[in-house]
């Protein structure tokens, strides 16, 4: 782990310094040789090259290379019946045995890469595969030297630290001269790619394991190309796993932040399709690349994907666990609530909703009176999200009594006509978690027509308004506002509700509980067993395959007999009747099976 810290901090170093420069300048500077007055004669001169000497060949090649730099002549190169064949054969055959002669052959081939035209030439010719076993070779060369040089550094470093030995110095020219060959490779078969059986033939090729260990060179235009092949590697699993494999994020971690815009974007990118499965998720956890990420929230440039991948980062617990080391929860809090911000993205919202399913940010958002601004933008854009994180917050103790200054406008807003289902859900959701403070609570639904509004309206129509309405009902049933609940139908709408959804035990549950509330009080108990349907339906429930049900009905049960005579009676006289019944059901179920033996 050394070794692999002491390489990235190189290449930090490294990418602080180097400036970014055009790509084709950089891989296309002019070599020995012309090729500006090049014929279709010369072109014959030069393949005919291809079978004399290695010193020839590498010529040759040179001379072919600088002809297809021009545009109008690739054609020729590619329509001449035997030049695109003698390359490729010279490239798998002897390109090995020469870094000069594969780098001016496959120069030709990323030049031709470049125009969809030419690809079914290039793949007639299997030019995929050679240029990726070329790939493979010099990655294996980069790995060699690399630890050669590992091998070499510690000496030389002591021995003189702020000189250039002449070794030092070639080996930084065959690195750059690697770089651009790796790049051409790699754009080479990113162009083609284009084609998805390509891709799918290129991913057997264990082509993944070899971009990831280029990710530890430092030249920028490389980099840029090996992010952008392993993006569009990344959309399946299985490159996604092999990726995991050979620890990508620890390799990406240290590009964040950097101060190539071009790469930073990129690498944003990869991560963000990366950041969808839950193990490459960990790795970025333990990478840090959460507080890396921190760094950047203050450009804009950057904003949309950050926040997105923040917001992939913190769906699981852990993920959220990390936030709590940085300053971003109040980063987010300033984002969402600074007056200039008219547009709120789904991705800002969406990663505020998370993070404040955790106490310490719902509390520091109330201690800096964010609460307020976040109430302030919620009422003014109406923007369901906003209420979602409003109810997170409402959580906390500290947030419930300043919520209630703003319960008015709350109201308001669950009355507009204009307001949608998922809004109206969040707000009764905030109404819940207030309902329990008491007097200031109370004096608002006797002083308001909110149960009226609730009853009248076409929220009960909707079954998950209707379950918050249950739940706030539950809440507020004291015996202050008792009669008011009684008055406006909601017990008898409840009881109704009740019996259609009573084979859904998690609906059931919360209308036992709500109704058992009610039974505690004098007049919104007689609205309860009023209904005699929904009495023997407790009844029923109280035998339910689902034990939690089955113990909540009988709760109920006993309490309607301990309060109400006349059901007591009647309760039971039914259970006597039901024992009874399943008593007879199992007998003559024995003398069926007896009569049928005995014949």
């Amino acid at each position: 782990m050394g070794d692999m810290s002491t390489c990235r901090l190189d290449q930090r170093a490294h990418l602080a310094n180097e400036g970014y420069e055009d790509t084709f300048r950089w891989l296309l500077l002019s070599r020995e040789g012309g090729g500006g007055g090049s014929t279709a004669r010369n072109l014959e001169t030069s393949l005919a090259s291809l079978y004399e000497s290695m010193e020839e060949k590498i010529k040759a090649t040179n001379y072919i290379f600088n002809m297809a730099r021009r545009t109008e002549r690739l054609a020729t190169i590619a329509q001449h019946p035997s030049a695109l064949g003698a390359l490729a054969r010279v490239l798998r055959e002897e390109g090995r045995k020469s870094f000069n002669l594969r780098l001016n052959i496959v120069s030709i081939f990323f030049l031709m890469s470049f125009f969809p035209k030419f690809h079914q030439c290039l793949l007639e010719q299997k030019i995929g595969k050679t240029t990726l076993n070329i790939l493979v070779l010099e990655v294996q060369c980069m790995e060699t030297r690399m630890q050669l040089e590992e091998t070499a550094a510690t000496p030389a470093r002591l021995n003189s630290e702020n000189t250039t030995t002449a070794s030092e110095i070639s080996l930084m020219f065959q690195n750059t001269k690697q770089e651009k060959l790796l790049y051409m490779c790699i754009s080479l078969l990113l162009n083609i790619a284009e084609d998805l059986n390509v891709e799918k033939r290129m991913k057997k090729c264990n082509l993944v394991e070899f971009l990831c260990k280029i990710l530890v060179r430092k030249s920028i235009a490389l980099l840029i190309i090996t992010v952008t092949f392993l993006k569009k590697l990344s959309i399946f699993k299985q490159n996604m796993d092999v990726m995991k494999e050979n620890g990508i994020i620890y390799r990406l971690s240290v590009l964040i932040p950097c101060q190539h815009e071009s790469l930073l974007l990129a690498v944003l990118r990869l991560l963000w399709n990366l950041s969808f499965d839950p193990g490459l998720r960990m790795d970025m956890i333990k990478c840090k690349v959460i507080q890396a990420l921190e760094m950047l929230l203050k450009d804009k440039k950057f904003e949309h994907l950050v926040f997105g991948l923040l917001y992939n980062l913190s769906i699981d617990a852990e993920g959220r666990k990390a936030f709590l080391e940085t300053d971003i929860g109040p980063m987010i809090l300033q984002a969402m609530t600074v007056e200039s911000r008219q547009n709120i993205t789904g991705e800002l919202v969406a990663l505020a909703v998370n993070l404040t399913t955790l106490p310490h940010t719902s509390e520091i958002i109330c201690r800096s009176q964010g609460l307020e601004r976040f109430l302030q933008r919620a009422i003014q854009f109406r923007n369901p999200l906003l209420f979602k994180v409003i109810k997170n917050i409402s959580k906390s103790e500290t947030a419930k009594p300043q919520l209630l200054r703003f319960l008015p406008a709350l109201i308001d807003v669950i009355k507009r006509p204009d307001s949608c289902t998922f809004l109206q859900v969040e707000v009764m959701k905030i109404f819940n978690q207030v309902a329990t403070l008491g007097d200031v609570f109370y004096r608002l639904v006797e002083d308001t027509d909110l149960l009226q509004f609730l009853m009248k309206s076409s929220l009960m129509e909707e079954e998950e308004i209707f379950l918050e309405i249950v739940v706030f009902v539950g809440a507020v049933g004291s015996d202050r506002i008792a009669v008011k609940i009684a008055d406006s139908g909601l017990v008898r709408r409840m009881c109704t509700y009740f019996l259609q959804k009573k084979r859904d035990s998690e609906i059931v549950l919360q209308l036992l509980w709500t109704l058992g509330q009610l039974l505690l009080n004098a007049s919104t108990s007689k609205e309860v067993v009023a209904c005699d349907k929904a009495v023997v339906s407790i009844l029923e429930l109280s035998r339910d395959p689902n034990k939690a049900v089955a113990r909540l009905a009988e709760v109920l049960v006993n309490t309607i007999v301990e309060f109400d005579a006349q059901w007591c009676v009647k309760l039971k006289w039914l259970k006597f009747a039901s024992y009874n019944k399943e008593r007879y059901a199992l007998s003559e179920d024995s003398m069926d099976r007896v009569s049928t033996r005995t014949s």
